[in-house]
């Protein structure tokens, strides 16, 4: 029997996890050139880049910071906030951060969450900064969007992990007890302890030599298919 096959359903993160390249949002990117792509006209060069960054800074400091867990901004409603913008300039900004935080899914990732879709119900449980709908057109360019039997975005919910409200609402909309669940994500603190609490199995993606207090640690989601096999 293979370690996933203890579970009923399987609830996966996201970015790090089987999405990789996303949250180019370093101070070396070309954010003017997304700005123009997307049709902004009216900020320079020098502005847009100021005001990205800004906006991110801000918002990786509410990321860290535990009274923002149960409340986290939309990136919209951040870039208002942080950068002092509003109507169509604000929304560009926001859009420009949604295209550089968003990555891409490889083929053998995709591979990966389709056979394990044939066996187990999929939810996808995700800290994510942009909207929804920035991540859509990715996921079914990938072949996996139609594999997630729901996905919980924390724009969508505003709150991101540790917090349990995303564990919460998954498990709710797959009707399943955390005990039945298995949670599959990259990060200790964000994933794998929170879950744990809630009473689900662990499984950490990522180096095996990491300590952890995951029930199995893997160095990709591709052993999930093999994992425990005699």
């Amino acid at each position: 029997m293979r370690f996933v096959d203890q579970f009923q359903a399987l609830f996966f993160d996201m970015n790090g996890t089987f999405m990789f390249d996303h949250d180019r949002l370093g101070s070396d990117e070309d954010f003017f050139a997304t700005y123009r792509k997307i049709g902004g006209h009216r900020l320079a060069a020098h502005e847009v880049r100021e005001l990205v960054l800004r906006a991110c800074d801000s918002l990786r400091r509410d990321y860290d910071d535990p009274a923002c867990f149960d409340s986290f901004p939309s990136v919209l409603d951040a870039v208002k906030k942080y950068s002092g913008l509003h109507g169509a300039d604000a929304q560009d900004i926001a859009d420009v951060i949604a295209a550089h935080e968003v990555g891409q899914v490889p083929a053998w990732a995709a591979r990966t969450l389709q056979a394990l879709a044939t066996t187990h119900p999929l939810a996808l449980v995700t800290n994510v900064w942009a909207p929804q709908e920035a991540w859509r057109e990715v996921l079914a360019r990938s072949g996996v969007s139609h594999v997630f039997q729901h996905q919980a975005f924390s724009s969508s919910i505003g709150a991101v992990k540790p917090s349990p409200r995303l564990f919460l609402v998954a498990l709710h909309a797959m009707n399943v007890d955390p005990g039945a669940a298995l949670f599959i994500g990259d990060s200790i603190e964000r994933d794998i302890r929170p879950a744990k609490q809630l009473g689900f199995g662990t499984v950490l993606v990522g180096s095996i030599g990491r300590d952890a207090d995951a029930d199995l640690v893997v160095p990709s989601i591709a052993e999930l298919l093999c994992q425990g096999e005699a």
